[in-house]
């Protein structure tokens, strides 16, 4: 298979990506949907078939990332069109409560299935400092007991309130200087290396 693949190039991690959906940038529905069809533009796989796709990244020896993500397929489709990063619930809490109910099952399969690093937050800088990522990342842990990870985007000065109970990520596709299709290792490490020297701690 294509993990058994990436394994006889020498990598020893993957990441799946997984996207999750919500109404218009200030609702405060956080859910999975999938809708059949070659072209529909909703398509959450369930939870038993990321597990079937971990397990051949394990059979791998491929250490395994989940990054389940807000989707951004009728976001921007607003006018004006809204950013996953730019989103506002008008009831937080409720957005919290909806987020960690959508996360759940994701969680106990990541559990299962010995997953090493699980984002619980994927660029939602406009969520950062908000003061119920505490309270969730507490329930988050009583399902899975793995590396935790906050991730924010390029583009974010934001400091969160959970970095001391995180791990910290950096979405850099857009910022990370030398990042073509065609660039090397060594211009990759070196893009790296500038963007983390002049990136907030």
């Amino acid at each position: 298979n294509e993990f058994k693949g990436l394994e006889a190039l020498g990598a020893n991690s993957v990441g799946i990506v997984f996207p999750f959906y919500t109404l218009s940038g200030t609702s405060n529905v956080f859910e999975s949907r999938l809708a059949c069809g070659a072209h529909s533009a909703y398509n959450t796989p369930p939870p038993n078939l990321i597990g079937m796709i971990t397990q051949l990244a394990n059979l791998a020896h491929l250490q395994v990332f989940y990054r389940p993500y807000l989707d951004q397929v009728n976001l921007q489709k607003q006018h004006p069109p809204v950013w996953k990063g730019n989103i506002h619930p008008s009831k937080p809490t409720v957005w919290f409560s909806n987020y960690l109910a959508a996360l759940i099952p994701y969680l106990q399969i990541a559990q299962a299935n010995f997953v090493a690093h699980f984002a619980i937050s994927s660029e939602l800088n406009s969520m950062a400092k908000m003061t119920q990522w505490t309270n969730l990342i507490t329930d988050a842990r009583k399902y899975y007991s793995g590396n935790l990870v906050f991730t924010d985007s390029w583009t974010s000065t934001q400091q969160s309130t959970v970095w001391n109970h995180t791990s910290r990520g950096l979405d850099a596709y857009a910022g990370l200087p030398n990042a073509r299709v065609n660039a090397t290792p060594s211009q990759l490490l070196a893009g790296w290396n500038n963007l983390l020297k002049t990136t907030d701690p």
